[in-house]
């Protein structure tokens, strides 16, 4: 019970100590809710408190705002109503005034009317009299000095005439007494020549005789070592009474006839049906009917020799054989020449026909010359002069030095040995070491002169190596192989091979004689033993042999040509017919001739000639020899024919009669002629007389000059084979007549001399005996690639043996042409090729170096190799244009496939001693090193980039790396995309910065060609190789697109551009190039931009496919088909499409420049054209288009066709360019001229000086018959003011004036003299107007002219400084063109801007005052800054301070001019420009805008300090090309609905601010930092003159 009760009592306890726990805590929580209560409730008090002060400085400031507003429009009504009220009393006071003025003026006029009425009459009757009377008179002077000048005239006409006729009287009695002398001579030699056949026919009957008696051929003319030929046509020398006669011959006896089916009547066939005594044959006899269905170029049965002796008197030429022949010849060129038979097995040659400007492309670079003795062969046949060369596996035929007519490849051979032209048939052969091949002439359609392959001959056996050539008979070609020699015949088909022998040597040198070919003379390799091949018969081809002895190695083989088969008869008979010509390797030229005809020695030495004793220079440097010894022989028959074009051709210069005199006392002795050269331009010339006379006389070899100064293209000796050189000489006949000289030298070049023969034997001194026509050089295999430099001035050209020449373009009286400049020879792999200072220096890129080769020598020479390791493989190699031209060195980039390149630093001398290379240069100032390492990006699927075609642009860029720098490459994707980049060289930096310029989607996979160039213009070709697209990369655009299905794959594509950067572009085919020029835009018939204007087409001049092609600067094309380069002029034959275009007449439109073309069909166009006139009309220009039709009109009416237009119509420029201002500088004349009732000239003079319309001046004058100045004033206008006298005449009359205080009238004087800088002082100084003195220097000089420029800047501008007018300082800034000035004067204290730069202390008080602060000035720099990046950028040249403390100067005058509204706008709407970091950075971060707007401004930038850098990246919004992103102007109710607006803004700004708060929390959050609450802000009570504080500043 007690622990019961105990526990109870516990119990118990317990339940009061909880129920006052209870009510502890339940008491406490109460009270500390009611704290907390009471603590909210405070707070909120205060909120409200705060928000309801708030709104009442609201509406307070809003009520006062809308009280001024209500005062200042009750103030401006009133002001309104004021002005109504004076503006109808003023009009009412000046219209009663004008009307009485009017009146007055209307009786002035009428009586003025009268007066000028009986005036005018009297001066109708007065001045037509006095014009008769002075036409009268001129007209007898003009009668009385033509009359004396006819007398004159008839007397040298008939002086003239008279001389003609005697000369033409003296010509005829020699040529009567020289025909008078050859018929006699024919007669007996008729009668010899009958007795000796009939003699010969006699002892053939009789039975001992054998076959193998010597038979009398015709005679042939064979093949010598130098090219010499026999014409169908020559002028020989008589010697009549010891005077030299000159007199045409007829063809020669050897010439047969060719029918018109093709093949060659037997001589003996024709004696028979036509002698010298049947008068009465005709030639249509021998002419058989034509049949189209026989072949003319081969006969249809093998040729035989005849077996009958041919009677020698039926071989001699008559005056009716030429006529004969020349008749067929006509007949023949008549009709139509079928092609070649259809077994020809060189078909190459049918080509389409020739036009004239096509043989301009003929003027090429026709390949390198084999390295071989029978490398060159030229001859006369058929009045053509043809010349062939082999040049590696080509043969190369050309008529003239700059017209090529055929070239031929033969595939199956690497390089071909000798070639051999036969004048008779005018066959020609060439051989390699495995083959023969004997070409055929004939004549096309059109009648062009073509060769095909008749046939193949393949030696005897597979170890024979054919070297020489020869031809014999007609038809008889001899081959002289490595181990024998072979005769073959031609004329049978197939060809025959009828003799060989065997040799014990390889044949260098194995020549018919041509004169019957009777006689071989062969000579082996380093042999001194030349042997002599004797024919027994023609009909068996038997031969014995005899040697002739030299001292050492004989280097060269020769024998005379003929003169003419008679003469050759003659010459034969008399013992010295065939003559060998031999040089030998001591230096001496050897004469043999005939010898005893029943002897064992064929040939005798006559003569000899030591070339290192005939030639003693006399300044020799020291230390070199003079043993460099060269010599060839002048045939008389050439010697002859070129003395008789020289005497025809003669002048009356007293230089040119002596040598003429000269020329004929050498001619009297009828010599040979051996001409002897040293490298050092010396030349004796030694005269052979009566070769192979028996009784040689001391006096047969004798000196004809010795002179100095001729230059034959001579260099420093080469090594091995290349240091030699072979002549062949000629007699050119036609338009451009004369002697000629062609030298092969051995390093690859042929040059063609030519000159009269006078000159060059002339014994005076004289400097260009010889003149260069041209030089024949190039590659011996294709060529895969040509480069130029970015001029245009040098290119190189590469074969697929990586092989290289470097040639320049040298410019001479008569025309431009390339020029061998060095040769590069490497067998590494090249990879790209690009060329630095005209061609001085190449830099080739090989797979894992880049080498730089000097180029300034013959044979260029590598001085420097880097190597370098790239992960892709390289694309290209630029040449990275600088900022700056460096003389001294140059940087070239290489790009890989993704898109990482490398580039290096070329160092080369200075231009001092670039043309004097020595070996110092190249070890120390000519380098190669790598420069730095870059990576473009260009992005995904990069199929190629290459360097854009500089096209005519320097290699130089401005500093700015924006997308107005040109471009430096472009590169495509598979995709179709095309990107062109510009790159700029950090040399302080040692980095190539790139930019993407432009991107392009074409829309084309997989493209197989593009080409860009800098001016912005890419050319593209599709997968197809068929499609062209050009395309302007600027602006994205396709411009042009043409499809070729059909007409061949496009192989290449070369861009150019005119002086005026209009583009050019070449699209090559594997056998022609189109060039395409560009077009006008024509949005009305919606005509293609671009066309062709142009096609070059060498199909007919080769076989092989173009390799590549390329631009000179001259706008010369350069064409490199196979071993060859053709150059293209830029003359342009124009077709019937163009003709209107160009404005051209169609007689003259064969001779139009291709530049000239271009320009007129995308430059501008004529005043006159639809177009232009559309143009105005829609300008609102209607009174300019009126007059252009009226000026046109005038012009129309005395127009015949080939007079010039001028595209102008005389029209000043100033009319279409200022026209308005003009137009009312003119309005101001007319009013000062009609300001007075007595209307002064005087008055309106400066405004028509100014406006350089003297003509109305005078006009003007002298209807002022009242003024005393009028005779005095228009003596004195009606003079030529551009004579030095009348100009001191003006500037006297303006200093008077000013001593009268007349000062705008002096300074129209100062205008008539021409002094536009003292007219605008005077106006400026004496008259105090400013404003006059700009307007008339604007007007006179335009806004460009050197005298306003120096007056806006030594006047304006310092008074515009002075006076603190930033308008004014603005405004002539930009009429300078200095935006970027233009804009700082707006914001930056003036006396800054100025140069030199002025003090602040320098202004006046005007400039302290409060109106120079205007607020429309922000307006404008706001507008100004972002209109192009010129002011862009000198915006960003302004100071963050000052720029702030404009823009809060602005507000303040806002505020007091009680638009707070306004100012709180500009406060809220300014954007102030992100400064430009030092270095180039990315675009502006928002972090960067933050801390501008925070007015951490960076100081003032220099011009320096922005180059490079894009100012449109200073502003928030960004453009391509102009930023002009202005808001649109705010009307009255639109500012009342902004202004609504901004009050509920600023309601709401609390909450605003607040939920900023919250995002910035849960930005931190996000970012895993820790939210830091700030302490709570006691409540402050705002200053009502700090609210701009409270809007964000």
């Amino acid at each position: 019970m007690e622990i019961w009760t105990g526990q109870l009592h516990h119990v118990q306890q317990l339940d009061r100590w909880a129920s006052d726990a209870r009510f502890y805590i339940l008491a406490t929580e109460a009270l500390k809710r009611w704290k907390a209560a009471q603590a909210s409730m405070k707070k909120v008090k205060r909120r409200e408190a705060y928000a309801a002060i708030r709104r009442r400085t609201k509406m307070a400031l809003v009520r006062q705002c809308l009280a001024t507003w209500s005062n200042q429009a009750s103030r401006v009504t009133a002001i309104d109503r004021q002005a109504a009220q004076i503006y109808e009393s003023r009009l009412l006071m000046v219209g009663s005034n004008i009307f009485d003025t009017w009146r007055n003026r209307s009786l002035r006029l009428s009586e003025l009317s009268q007066l000028a009425t009986s005036m005018y009459r009297q001066r109708l009757l007065r001045h037509p009299l006095n014009t008769w009377v002075q036409r009268y008179r001129q007209q007898q002077a003009l009668e009385q000095q033509a009359i004396a000048y006819y007398a004159e005239v008839i007397d040298s006409v008939a002086a003239g005439v008279l001389k003609n006729f005697n000369w033409q009287i003296f010509q005829i009695r020699r040529l009567q007494e020289s025909a008078a002398a050859l018929q006699k001579r024919n007669e007996e030699k008729h009668y010899r020549n009958m007795i000796r056949y009939w003699a010969q026919r006699t002892a053939a009957r009789r039975p001992q005789v054998t076959q193998a008696q010597s038979v009398d051929h015709e005679d042939r003319q064979g093949l010598l070592f130098q090219s010499l030929r026999l014409p169908t046509a020559r002028k020989s020398v008589r010697m009549l009474d010891q005077r030299v006669t000159f007199e045409e011959e007829g063809e020669d006896d050897n010439d047969d006839i060719v029918n018109l089916h093709g093949f060659k009547d037997g001589v003996t066939g024709r004696a028979e049906d036509w002698t010298a005594f049947d008068d009465d044959f005709d030639i249509s006899n021998l002419v058989q009917p034509t049949d189209p269905n026989v072949p003319n170029s081969y006969p249809s049965e093998p040729y035989h020799q005849p077996n009958t002796p041919v009677p020698g008197y039926l071989r001699t030429p008559s005056k009716r054989t030429a006529r004969a022949k020349a008749r067929f010849k006509m007949s023949a060129l008549a009709s139509t020449t079928p092609a070649p038979m259809s077994g020809l097995k060189d078909m190459t040659a049918l080509t389409p026909q020739v036009t004239p400007f096509e043989r301009k492309l003929r003027a090429g670079y026709e390949g390198k010359p084999q390295l071989k003795l029978q490398a060159v062969t030229t001859g006369l046949w058929e009045g053509t002069q043809v010349t062939a060369y082999i040049s590696g596996n080509a043969l190369v035929i050309l008529d003239g030095p700059k017209s090529i007519l055929q070239t031929t490849y033969h595939d199956d051979t690497l390089s071909l040995e000798a070639v051999l032209l036969e004048e008779a048939t005018g066959k020609i052969a060439t051989c390699s070491t495995s083959a023969i091949y004997v070409y055929s002439p004939y004549r096309r359609d059109d009648f062009a002169l073509k060769w095909s392959l008749q046939d193949t001959l393949t030696p005897p056996s597979s170890s024979e190596a054919s070297n020489c050539l020869s031809w014999g008979s007609p038809g008889e070609l001899l081959v002289g192989s490595s181990s024998s020699l072979t005769l073959y015949h031609t004329s049978t088909t197939p060809i025959q091979r009828v003799w060989s022998k065997a040799l014990s040597s390889q044949a260098n040198f194995a020549l018919f004689s041509p004169c019957d070919a009777s006689l071989i003379a062969s000579c082996g390799r380093y042999d001194r033993l030349v042997k002599l091949w004797r024919r027994l018969s023609f009909e068996t081809a038997d031969f014995d042999f005899s040697y002739l002895p030299h001292p050492t190695t004989v280097t060269g083989v020769q024998w005379r040509n003929p003169k003419s088969a008679e003469q050759e008869q003659n010459r034969r008979s008399e013992g010295n017919g065939d003559v060998l010509y031999t040089i030998c390797a001591d230096g001496k030229v050897r004469v043999w001739t005939p010898g005893d005809a029943h002897g064992l020695e064929i040939l005798q030495l006559w003569a000899e000639i030591d070339t290192v004793e005939s030639l003693k220079p006399r300044n020799v440097p020291v230390g070199e020899g003079d043993n460099r010894r060269y010599a060839f022989v002048i045939d008389s028959r050439d010697f002859f024919a070129a003395t008789a074009s020289a005497m025809q051709q003669s002048a009356d210069d007293e230089t040119d009669q002596r040598a003429l005199a000269h020329l004929k006392e050498v001619a009297k002795a009828g010599p040979e002629i051996v001409v002897v050269l040293d490298d050092r331009g010396n030349m004796s010339a030694w005269g052979l007389e009566s070769v192979g006379c028996k009784a040689r006389k001391r006096t047969d070899v004798f000196n004809i000059t010795h002179v100095e100064g001729l230059r034959l293209g001579f260099g420093r000796p080469n090594k091995g084979v290349e240091d030699n050189a072979r002549f062949h000489t000629f007699y050119k006949s036609g338009e451009d007549e004369g002697f000629a000289v062609l030298v092969h030298h051995f390093d690859g070049r042929i040059e063609w001399w030519q000159a009269s023969i006078a000159d060059l034997l002339d014994p005076g001194p004289r400097k260009d005996r010889l003149r260069l026509r041209t030089t024949w050089t190039g590659h011996s295999g294709p060529i895969k690639k040509v480069i130029r430099t970015a001029n245009g001035r040098a290119v190189i050209s590469r074969t697929e043996m990586h092989k290289s020449v470097v040639w320049t373009q040298r410019t001479t009286i008569s025309e431009t042409a390339l020029a061998r400049k060095s040769r590069v020879i490497m067998q590494e792999h090249i990879h790209r090729v690009l060329l630095l200072r005209d061609g001085d220096f190449v830099i080739f890129l090989h797979h894992e170096s880049i080498s730089l080769w000097d180029a300034r020598r013959v044979m260029a020479v590598e001085v420097s190799r880097c190597r370098y390791r790239m992960e892709g493989k390289p694309l290209c190699l630029i040449l990275v244009p600088e900022t700056e031209a460096h003389h001294d060195s140059a940087y070239v980039a290489t790009i890989g496939s993704n898109g990482k390149g490398m580039a290096w630093t070329v160092k080369l001398p200075s231009n001092a001693k670039q043309r004097q290379p020595s070996i110092s240069d190249r070890t120390k100032e000519i380098d190669i090193e790598e420069f730095c390492t870059f990576d473009i990006n260009p992005g995904d699927n990069l199929a190629f980039i290459l360097p854009v075609d500089p096209a005519g642009s320097a290699p130089v860029i401005s500093g700015f790396l924006d997308p107005f720098a040109r471009d430096v490459a472009i590169s495509y994707t598979n995709s179709g995309t095309v990107k062109s980049w510009t790159a700029r060289v950090s040399r302080e930096e040692a980095k190539i910065e790139w930019l993407l310029t432009s991107t392009i989607e074409t829309g084309l996979n997989d493209l197989f060609l593009a080409s860009g160039t800098s001016i912005r213009k890419a050319a593209l070709v599709d997968s197809a190789k068929t499609t062209l697209t050009i395309w302007d990369t600027k602006s994205a655009q396709l411009e042009y697109e043409e499809r070729f299905d059909g007409q061949g794959i496009i192989r290449d594509l070369d861009w150019a551009s005119t002086p005026d950067n209009q583009s050019i572009l070449a699209v090559g085919f594997p056998h022609r190039v189109l060039i395409y020029a560009q077009l006008r835009y024509d949005y009305l018939n919606a005509g293609p931009s671009w066309a062709s204007i142009r096609e070059i087409d060498i199909g007919h001049l080769t076989p092989h496919p173009i390799g590549d092609s390329v631009w000179l600067g001259n706008g010369d094309l350069v064409i490199g088909a196979g071993n060859q380069l053709f150059t293209q002029d830029k003359t342009v034959e124009v077709g019937e499409r163009l003709v209107p275009d160009i404005r051209v007449g169609k007689s003259r439109k064969e001779k139009v420049d291709l530049f000239k073309i271009v320009q007129r069909l995308n430059g501008p166009l004529p005043v006159f054209h639809p177009q232009f006139l559309a143009q105005c009309i829609l300008a609102g220009k209607l009174m300019l288009a009126q007059r252009i039709l009226l000026e046109f009109f005038k012009v129309l009416k005395f127009y015949t066709e080939g007079d010039h237009l001028d595209p102008l119509l005389d029209i000043p420029l100033e009319d279409f360019t200022n026209n308005q201002e003009r137009a009312q500088f003119e309005t101001i004349a007319r009013n000062e001229y009609t300001r007075t009732d007595e209307k002064n000239p005087v008055d309106c003079s400066l405004y028509y000086l100014a406006l350089k319309r003297k003509a109305v001046l005078i006009g003007l004058w002298r209807m002022a018959t009242w003024s005393r100045e009028q005779g005095a004033t228009l003596r004195l206008l009606s003079q030529n003011f551009n004579e030095a006298r009348w100009k001191t005449a003006a500037l006297k009359n303006a200093y008077a004036l000013l001593g009268k205080r007349r000062f705008e009238y002096a300074a129209a004087f100062f205008l008539l003299a021409g002094n536009l800088q003292d007219a605008i002082s005077i106006l400026s100084n004496q008259m105090q107007d400013t404003q006059l003195a700009i307007a008339v220097a604007r007007v006179y000089e335009g806004d460009s002219g050197p005298v306003l420029r120096r007056f806006l800047e030594e006047r304006v501008l310092p008074q515009a400084a002075q006076d603190g007018d930033r308008w004014r300082a603005t405004w002539a800034f930009w009429l300078l063109g200095n935006r970027s000035s233009a804009v700082r004067a707006l914001v930056s204290p003036l006396h800054t801007l100025l140069s030199p730069p002025g003090s602040p202390g320098s202004s006046s008080l005007r400039a302290q005052s409060f109106l120079r602060d205007d607020p429309a000035l922000a307006v404008l720099y706001k507008q100004l800054r972002e209109k192009s990046l010129q002011t862009l950028r000198g915006a960003a040249m302004v100071q963050g301070a000052e720029e702030w403390g404009f823009v809060m100067r602005t507000v303040r005058l806002l505020g007091r001019m009680g638009c707070q509204v306004l100012a709180l706008d500009l406060v809220r709407s300014w954007e102030f420009l992100t400064p430009p970091p030092p270095a180039l950075p990315p675009l502006p971060t928002t972090e960067m805008l933050r801390q501008h707007h925070q007015l951490r401004q960076p100081a003032q930038q220099s011009p320096s300090a922005l180059e490079g850098f894009d100012p449109r990246k200073m502003l928030r919004r960004r453009s391509s090309l102009v930023v002009a992103d202005l808001p649109p102007p705010v009307s009255p109710r639109a500012q009342v609905q902004r202004t609504v607006s901004l009050l509920d803004e600023f309601e709401t700004d609390g909450g605003g601010k607040e939920q900023d708060g919250k995002e910035k929390e849960k930005e931190e959050k996000s970012m895993g930092g820790e939210v830091k609450k700030e302490p709570p802000k006691a409540f402050k009570e705002p200053d009502a003159n700090s609210l701009l504080d409270a809007f964000g500043f």
